[in-house]
């Protein structure tokens, strides 16, 4: 609709352009009929005074006449016929220096395109992976076009994150750190993506990425709980506690905050719960799964699944996992506390939760192209639940 408005105003536009060559033989009648008068008033004043040289008046005065319509057309066609082929070539240059202007490869440079694209950014659902993953693949498509545009090179690296293609998300917030070297958001962002793209191991270049976001920003929560999470790992838990206490400081409220405090609560030594308190606790802790597979699925020799349960709005450290061929499904499995990976971040420590399941081709824990997954709801602890069923039959395309 837009192109077709174009198109007829650039019409319209050229045929204004064009009349003013079939309207001029007006404008010269009405200068003949001002001479005719003129001609005729100067007459009438002759004759009112009765000069003597009255006839020679008259005849200037004709003569005058006479020359001022031969002179006039001349003037008018020699302008009309010098101006007339611009007139005429400008209004049929008219459209194409309008496309020029408005169409996506003209001056407009996809000024329609990014309206389009913003329009589909308010209506993306990052939980709707099918259509999310559509609109980045157009964000990629638009980005090749404004390669120097950093609001797409930025929404571009947050789809990444969001599709778990934390490599690319990396690297893009790495391209515009070159340019925005002091962007605390983008400092706290890239250390994020990197931390997760390197398997969520303190490398070196995440500690450094991780210090700079810090620096930047002293108060960035989610460096800290990075901090926190590699001491656990590392078996430094009174460094981990100190990171998190570090991030309650910072006047952290909210879900986010009870989060930290039951990460802390877990790995707090001399904590008040009796063993049989915990045991008892632990036990209530436990998720049933029952996992099947598509009989369509080509399973390698190579092949595991795995199950394993992660804190719906927290760290994605695995919970609970369990690790179980492909020849043995369909069955059912049970994740409890005792399977976590790290200390203190298990099923006892989040109250909502949901359960993965993945076919691995490759046998490797980290999810690659070709892989199948299945993921549950959010499942809360202190409102009950249903069984859980994953069935395995979609691939893992990013």
């Amino acid at each position: 609709m837009f192109y077709l408005c174009v198109c007829l105003l650039s019409i319209l536009a050229g045929f204004f352009v064009i009349s003013t060559r079939f309207y001029r033989a007006p404008d010269q009648i009405s200068r003949n009929e001002v001479n005719l008068a003129v001609y005729e008033e100067q007459l009438g004043e002759i004759e009112k005074e009765h000069t003597f040289n009255a006839d020679q008046l008259r005849s200037e005065t004709k003569r005058e006449l006479i020359l001022n319509a031969s002179e006039t057309p001349k003037e008018t066609d020699e302008f009309y016929s010098g101006s007339g082929t611009g007139l005429l070539f400008s209004a049929l240059i008219l459209p194409f220096i309008s496309l020029f202007i408005y169409f996506d490869f003209g001056l407009g440079r996809g000024a329609i395109a990014d309206v389009d694209l913003a329009k589909a950014l308010v209506n993306s659902d990052p939980s709707d992976k099918p259509s999310y993953r559509v609109f980045v693949q157009a964000l990629e498509a638009r980005a090749e076009v404004k390669p120097g545009d950093h609001d797409l090179q930025f929404l571009l690296a947050r789809g990444y994150s969001e599709l778990g293609r934390y490599d690319k998300a990396a690297l893009k917030y790495r391209g515009l750190l070159d340019s925005f070297p002091m962007d605390s958001g983008l400092l706290s962002n890239y250390a994020g993506a990197l931390f997760v793209a390197s398997d969520r191991q303190m490398t070196e270049p995440v500690r450094v990425a991780v210090d700079k976001a810090l620096k930047a920003n002293p108060s960035d929560v989610s460096m800290m709980e990075i901090k926190a999470i590699a001491s656990i790992a590392g078996g430094d838990e009174r460094a981990a506690l100190a990171w998190f206490k570090k991030a309650l400081d910072t006047g952290l409220t909210g879900e986010r905050a009870d989060l930290i405090k039951a990460a802390m609560h877990g790995i707090r030594p001399g904590h008040e719960e009796s063993e049989a308190g915990s045991a008892a606790f632990d036990e209530a802790r436990k998720l049933e799964v029952g996992v099947d597979i598509s009989e369509t699925i080509y399973i390698s020799s190579s092949s595991m699944v795995y199950v394993y349960a992660r804190a719906a709005n927290g760290p994605m450290v695995p919970l609970a996992v369990r690790k179980i061929p492909p020849e043995s499904l369909p069955q059912t499995i049970v994740l409890t506390e005792s399977m976590a990976m790290v200390e203190g971040m298990g099923l006892a420590d989040f109250d909502e939760v949901v359960v993965v399941a993945r076919l691995s081709q490759s046998g490797n824990v980290k999810k690659a192209i070709g892989d199948y997954e299945a993921i549950s709801q959010v499942i809360n602890f202190n409102e009950g639940y249903s069984p859980i069923t994953l069935y395995l039959d979609s691939v893992v395309e990013e």
